[in-house]
């Protein structure tokens, strides 16, 4: 059981983080309209980025035994996950931006670190609804 609630966590948490990746730089701040390169490749890699960033965090709240509660530690994973994510685009200077203010920059550390806890919350209790739909599937099969 536990890979199958490994592969549905992951395939919830990251289909979520990339919506709401697309619905913030696509709708709401039209950035990916502006990019350089073709909107498809970018796309492409992007899904793919999200499917690893999903994994990790699939992988870790299913690993972790602290906090307790498995949306709680979905929380944990994702606060970590978004100020790691934010930290590696700044090292690198991967922004849609080229002039990155300090409003800028809390701004869009903001948006991804809600960005990955919530998909860490999301994994969490995708995790524990599953949990709680075997349990109670053995309880009926004894």
């Amino acid at each position: 059981m536990l890979k199958y609630k490994f592969f549905i966590s992951w395939i919830v948490c990251s289909t979520y983080m990339f919506l709401a990746f697309y619905a913030w730089h696509g709708w709401i701040l039209n950035d990916i309209d502006r990019l350089a390169y073709p909107k498809d490749f970018f796309l492409l890699v992007s899904s793919c980025t999200y499917l690893g960033i999903g994994a990790l965090m699939a992988f870790f709240v299913q690993i972790l035994t602290v906090p307790e509660r498995l949306p709680r530690r979905g929380w944990v994973v994702g606060i970590f996950a978004g100020v790691f994510i934010f930290s590696i685009a700044f090292v690198f200077g991967v922004s849609f931006n080229s002039s990155q203010g300090v409003l800028h920059l809390l701004t869009d550390f903001c948006w991804q670190v809600l960005e990955q806890t919530s998909g860490g919350w999301l994994c969490g209790l995708t995790v524990s609804y599953l949990s709680y739909l075997q349990t109670h599937k053995e309880a009926a099969e004894s």
